[in-house]
């Protein structure tokens, strides 16, 4: 244990002292990720837009889509890397309500030549060519699920935190829950077991985040967190406390008030091999066959039960019914 916090101080310790040096050297690493500056667009409307990048997410983009519409996301971005099922025909059903733009984006660099990952091309492209008409945009997968547990809708939430540029929101790990195979019924009810917060010192790389932004405050192109015009690469949670983002391991930042982010890396023990076959899209599609066991050993160290989620369960059965019966 000690050998691990001493090891976890270290890691700390080494990217404060690259940060420093690339503060000094005017933000050596954002070289060839900036986005250009651009303004709003003269419709642009107190909306809430998702951006997502799938592959073959047939069986659960339907109630992704609905869950977001019923949290008050207006528009959404699916960037398709290359499906091989009918992912967008049930994209397409499932978006009524909403806007819904689908863009191809398959994999079109070799990860080994190229610098940026799909992925945060993809978001650099959302943001550049849809960020001007939107409020907010938020950057988040199919395996994930934005919410507030008050039961308010996101955009009223937002409004809330509206003096914020962007706002960092920690995933809650949520694992198999004993499921071998994939049961019958919505994610959100299968899946309540999960690694709480505070994480333990050795569960720390469990902790990572999702953004939600001001489209125009954004400076570069990212994946999980996105430097800031105005401030830089730091990371700022839902109280406003901002932070260099080398230092998004101190436990003390994670805030889990006013926003959630439900983060189901496994679903059931079967579909994780699926998973694992399909390879992660944020690595240009490349296969990482220990990246989820290394995920589920840490996760495993301490669990609990979380159901916030299930009070939106009743309402979101009613419109998933509605829209397979149309």
């Amino acid at each position: 244990m000690l050998f691990r916090e001493l090891q976890s101080k270290a890691l700390r310790l080494r990217k404060a002292i690259r940060a420093r040096i690339n503060q000094a050297a005017g933000d050596r690493d954002l070289y060839g990720r900036r986005l250009p500056p651009f303004s709003a667009a003269s419709d642009r409307a107190c909306r809430l837009g998702i951006v997502c990048i799938v592959k073959n997410e047939s069986a659960y983009i339907g109630e992704w889509l609905q869950f977001h519409i019923l949290q008050g996301a207006t528009d959404f971005f699916i960037y398709d890397n290359g499906s091989t099922d009918d992912t967008l025909e049930v994209a397409q059903k499932y978006s009524a309500g909403a806007n819904c733009t689908m863009i191809p984006w398959r994999t079109f660099a070799i990860a080994d030549e190229h610098p940026f990952s799909i992925q945060s091309l993809a978001y650099a492209h959302a943001l550049c060519n849809f960020g001007p008409r939107l409020r907010r945009m938020a950057f988040i997968d199919v395996d994930e699920f934005l919410f507030s547990p008050s039961g308010a809708q996101l955009t009223a939430v937002l409004n809330e935190l509206e003096r914020l540029p962007s706002i960092a929101v920690p995933w809650l790990n949520f694992g198999p829950n004993g499921h071998q195979t994939r049961p019958q019924g919505l994610v959100i009810e299968n899946y309540t077991e999960c690694a709480p917060h505070p994480l333990l010192a050795s569960q720390r790389s469990l902790l990572r985040y999702k953004s939600i932004v001001d489209p125009l405050k954004v400076a570069a192109m990212a994946s999980h967190l996105f430097p800031l015009r105005e401030h830089g690469s730091v990371a700022i949670n839902e109280k406003g406390r901002m932070i260099e983002q080398h230092n998004v391991t101190d436990p003390s930042f994670v805030v889990t008030e006013k926003l959630r982010l439900n983060h189901y890396f496994t679903r059931s023990r079967a579909e994780i091999q699926i998973r694992i076959e399909k390879g992660r899209v944020s690595h240009n599609g490349s296969v990482v066959e220990n990246y989820i066991e290394r995920r589920l050993k840490a996760y495993s160290q301490q669990t609990a039960r979380d159901e916030t989620i299930l009070q939106f369960v009743p309402e979101l059965r009613k419109r998933m019914e509605l829209v397979r019966q149309q």
